[in-house]
């Protein structure tokens, strides 16, 4: 097959590592690189121009099929343009469900296949609007985040010399909860990500790309994690009835890097149970004593990141969502009429199989 991947996101490993394992499988890829940014659409003249302007170079390198990340890059026009020239049109939702409301509700039923983040609830609200699409959670590969947790002796003694890192910002309305969270729990936690100018008592830095990300989760003794809660964009422009009831999206992006790179994951949770290996803790004060036990115990530290590793491996892996992604586009409509509780549970369960192919269908 022949695939384009239109605009991307901040985080490049993810359709990157996918490209690698489609490459592996013996398609072409296609990228446009980085088009747009944020879930509204472009409406200035020279923004619109661009996403134009790879449209066309899309179009002329005729392909089977267009995946794009951000589906508020696209009008509905434009991916009735690809659609009429016999190409099948993706559309994979990263934010599930944040954005139902502000962009991802309206635009979903505009493309073929939709590839979502979320699980079976999810997958049920878009049903509402007459879309059947399939769990695709974020993945990512080891040529993007070795697994340099796995090393022999890594938890012994001082150990890595960044100790407990979290991925992620803490400086917006919905996310401020997390620093003061951490900063209460009295453990030493670094902050990858941006903070408010306010915010203080834990150390804190930018990693400027993904590879920054991988260099930093090199030097990280433990990881620590935090669900999304729905419940926080209450009176946003996000909320909708209903986005609170979802609960929570326990396995955000940081989660498979940190379970790619081989560190071990303290997971912060209210009631849910993290589908992941992992330490629990609830209340601040546990931080502290779970990082003390990992570091008393380096056998149960590395035992904790084999089997984070190997989690990752079992289906967050890109090499199954290419799988996937493949016997999707061999037959765009198979889904339809499938219970969501099955399209939910298809990423953990595709296995092996030949590289599907797509007629090329030409107007």
């Amino acid at each position: 097959m022949r695939i384009a991947f239109v605009d991307d996101i901040l985080e490049r490993h993810v359709l990157s590592s996918l490209e690698r394992a489609l490459r592996a499988r013996g398609h072409e890829v296609l990228t446009t690189g980085a088009l747009w940014h944020g879930d509204r659409a472009p409406s200035d003249p020279e923004d619109v121009a661009r996403v134009d302007a790879a449209l066309e170079d899309v179009l002329a390198w005729r392909p089977d099929a267009a995946l794009t990340p951000r589906v508020a890059t696209l009008s509905q026009a434009q991916v009735a343009r690809l659609r009429a020239r016999g190409v099948v049109t993706v559309g994979w939702l990263p934010d599930d469900p944040v954005l139902f409301r502000a962009s991802t509700g309206r635009r979903a039923p505009w493309y073929d296949v939709t590839l979502h983040t979320g699980g079976e609830a999810e997958l049920e609200l878009y049903a509402g609007a007459g879309v059947h699409g399939v769990s695709f959670p974020f993945f990512t590969d080891e040529v993007a985040f070795p697994p340099v947790g796995l090393a022999p002796g890594r938890y012994r003694g001082a150990g890595p010399e960044l100790g407990t890192v979290f991925l992620g910002n803490t400086h917006t309305r919905v996310k401020r909860w997390r620093h003061e969270w951490l900063r209460a729990s009295g453990a030493p936690v670094t902050v990858v990500g941006q903070t408010a100018e306010d915010q203080s008592g834990l150390p804190s830095t930018l990693a400027a790309d993904d590879r920054e990300v991988a260099r930093v989760l090199a030097r990280a003794r433990y990881g620590v994690t935090m669900s999304q809660r729905f419940a926080d964009y209450a009176g946003t422009r996000y909320d909708f009835p209903g986005l609170a009831d979802l609960g929570v999206f326990a396995v955000p992006s940081r989660v498979v890097q940190l379970a790619a790179s081989g560190v071990p994951i303290i997971a912060k949770v209210d009631d849910e149970v993290p589908p992941f290996p992992c330490v629990v803790v609830r209340e601040p004060a546990e931080l502290g004593a779970a990082v003390a036990r990992l570091d008393a115990d380096p056998r149960a530290a590395r035992d904790l990141a084999a089997r984070a590793h190997a989690w990752f491996r079992s289906g967050f892996h890109a090499d199954g969502r290419a799988l996937l992604l493949e016997q999707l586009l061999a037959d765009p409509g198979w889904v339809r009429g499938t219970p969501a509780s099955h399209r939910a549970r298809l990423y953990r369960t595709v296995t092996g199989g030949a590289p599907g192919r797509v007629g090329r269908r030409r107007s």
